[in-house]
C-alpha cells in the first residue's frame, strides 16, 4: 500500500500511527496527523471522483489506488470513514465506500489484493490453531540485534538470517523457523519479530 500513498501528509499519518503503536507518540501528535491526513483526503477525492466516477466508466484506475490509499492511512490513525470531517457542515466520507465498489468491480485484481491482505493477517497474527512461543533462551544479542535491525528498517529479505540466528541460539520451533524462511510477506508487525522483541 505504501508506493499508493501520494500525499506525503498520509504517510506521514501512518508512520505516527506506527510510532503510537510502539509508545513513541502521543495521543495529540496522533491527532494532529490524522487531521493533516484528512486535509490531503479532501484536495484529492475532488480529482478522484472526477477521474473514476466523471462518465469515464468504471475502471480500476490510480486515482481509486489514491481513494485507497487515502483511505488506509486515515483508518491507521483512527478516524472514522463514516463520520462527518472535521468541520460541521461536511459530508461523510463516503468516497472510500464508492472505491469499494470500483475495486469490487475489477474483479480478479481485487481477489488478488484480498490474497495479499489475508497474507499479511498471517503475518501479523501466525496461526491461532498452532501458536508459538519464543524461548528467553533464544534471545541472545545476535538474535535481537538482528530483529531490531529488521524491524526498524523494514529489512525483512533479512528473516532466513533471523531463522539461522535462533536455530544457532538452540530454536527447533518448525512454526517459528518455517515462518522466517517462508517467501512471506512480511510486514511491520510480524508476529517473530515482535515476539522476539517483546512487542508481540
Amino acid at each position: 500500500m505504501w508506493p499508493l500513498l501520494s500525499d506525503e501528509r498520509g504517510r506521514a499519518a501512518v508512520r505516527v500511527a506506527e510510532s503510537f503503536a510502539d509508545g513513541d507518540a502521543t495521543a495529540k501528535q496522533l491527532d494532529l496527523a490524522r487531521r493533516e491526513a484528512i486535509k490531503g483526503y479532501q484536495q484529492s477525492r475532488v480529482r478522484v471522483r472526477g477521474s473514476v466516477f466523471g462518465g469515464t466508466g468504471r475502471g480500476y484506475t490510480g486515482a481509486t489506488y489514491r481513494a485507497f490509499g487515502a483511505g488506509a492511512c486515515l483508518c491507521a490513525a483512527g478516524a472514522d470513514p463514516y463520520a462527518s470531517l472535521e468541520e460541521p457542515g461536511d459530508q461523510p466520507v463516503l468516497d472510500w465506500q464508492d472505491a469499494a465498489d470500483t475495486a469490487m468491480d475489477a474483479g480478479s485484481k481485487w481477489h488478488a489484493e484480498l490474497a495479499a491482505i489475508c497474507g499479511m493477517l498471517r503475518d501479523i497474527f501466525g496461526n491461532p490453531f498452532r501458536a508459538a512461543a519464543v524461548d528467553p533462551a533464544w534471545l541472545t544479542p545476535a538474535v535481537l540485534a538482528l530483529a531490531q535491525g529488521i524491524y526498524d528498517g523494514r529489512a525483512f529479505n533479512r528473516m532466513p538470517l533471523l531463522a539461522d540466528a535462533l536455530e544457532a541460539a538452540g530454536c527447533d520451533d518448525a512454526t517459528v523457523l518455517d515462518h522466517c524462511r517462508g517467501a512471506g510477506p512480511h510486514v511491520r508487525g510480524c508476529w517473530v519479530v515482535d515476539r522476539v522483541l517483546g512487542k508481540g
